[in-house]
């Protein structure tokens, strides 16, 4: 099930704001698998399942389902598509790659002026987003028109490469790949009661999360995200976050989040507990929908579990499946420890 979860999440276009195909597939496998589902009014997908038994500490496990990507701006007289990023984009990973352009998934190439046309300066810095166009092979203006309209979202290409050693490259494993993972272990039987939010607009500011937040039910929630990974030569050792193929980051803190530390020692030895590949993120850089969860409706206490992830934010995102393997057996894990046990707030 895995290769072809991943597959399919990964190919649906999910810019933030343009979420509704990645939840309908979710809904449809969540559905399947026994689970009741429903939406809330910011359209984050809510699941439940039933367990044999009811939990000491409910678990409410967090993962988002848009992805960075594009939006169109404008439409040149010559047919070139202007646009905005969405989500925090590096411009440099966006020269030259294929996209698909709204609904009609309209195949298009990001260009910039040709490098004799530039002048020494701009040869010598990356281009600024505001100076690249999509060249969807329209005659003029009208032409374009006729295909795609100003609003419109814009996916990087949607191939799929398996290499090395179980890595998969793709685009929008951040965060397709927490979503998969939850969706592997809810469709299995579970011992004790679990709950699952899907969160929408993630990528700019965590909003669905705030809103999504108030399902946690004052257990624990958990956000299954991935997380940088600087994990090559020439990055210093403290530095580098997270190592691909040393299982699950577990977080202390972040630019959104200070974690409990009782809590965190709690999930890590859970995953010692169950010989579970683990590590801890090395730095507090970034943030996801803890930050969001832990702060709404009365406030959480909350878990960021996350696959280490090379070239975040680009077309060509990489993952281990090693490391995502590890993530559904921790998560099944806490559930578990957090059934039987619980937490004490």
């Amino acid at each position: 099930m895995t290769v072809e979860l991943i597959e399919t999440l990964c190919r649906i276009p999910g810019v933030t704001g343009d979420e509704a195909a990645v939840a309908a597939e979710i809904e449809c496998r969540m559905s399947t698998a026994g689970c009741e589902t429903s939406y809330d009014k910011m359209g984050n997908l809510i699941v439940k399942k039933k367990g044999k038994m009811r939990p000491k500490t409910p678990v409410t496990l967090y993962a988002h389902m848009d992805e960075v990507g594009l939006i169109i701006s404008k439409i040149d007289k010559d047919g070139f598509l202007r646009f905005k990023t969405v989500g925090g984009i590096d411009p440099r990973v966006l020269l030259s790659k294929t996209v698909f352009v709204g609904e009609k998934r309209v195949r298009g190439v990001i260009g910039v002026k040709a490098v004799h046309l530039q002048t020494k300066e701009a040869r010598e810095k990356a281009p600024e987003t505001d100076k690249m166009y999509i060249d969807i092979g329209a005659r003029d203006e009208e032409d374009a028109k006729n295909h795609v309209r100003l609003g419109d979202f814009a996916s990087f290409d949607d191939d799929i490469v398996y290499f090395g050693q179980r890595r998969v490259c793709a685009k929008a494993l951040d965060d397709r790949a927490g979503c998969a993972a939850i969706i592997e272990t809810l469709s299995g039987e579970l011992l004790y009661d679990a709950k699952a939010v899907f969160t929408v607009g993630e990528e700019i500011g965590t909003r669905g999360a705030r809103v999504g937040a108030a399902e946690a039910d004052g257990g624990v929630a958990v956000i299954i995200e991935t997380t940088t990974c600087a994990d090559f030569d020439g990055v210093p050792e403290n530095k580098k976050v997270t190592r691909l193929g040393e299982g699950p980051a577990i977080s202390f803190i972040d630019n959104s989040t200070f974690y409990d530390p009782a809590l965190v020692r709690f999930a890590l030895s859970c995953a010692t507990e169950n010989d579970i590949t683990h590590q801890v993120k090395k730095s507090g850089a970034g943030g996801n929908d803890a930050g969001a969860v832990s702060q709404g409706f009365g406030g959480h206490k909350v878990l960021s579990v996350s696959m280490p992830c090379r070239y975040l934010h680009s077309p060509s995102s990489v993952i281990s499946l090693d490391d995502y393997d590890n993530t559904k057996r921790l998560i099944a894990a806490l559930i578990i420890k957090l059934g039987e046990q619980g937490y004490e707030y």
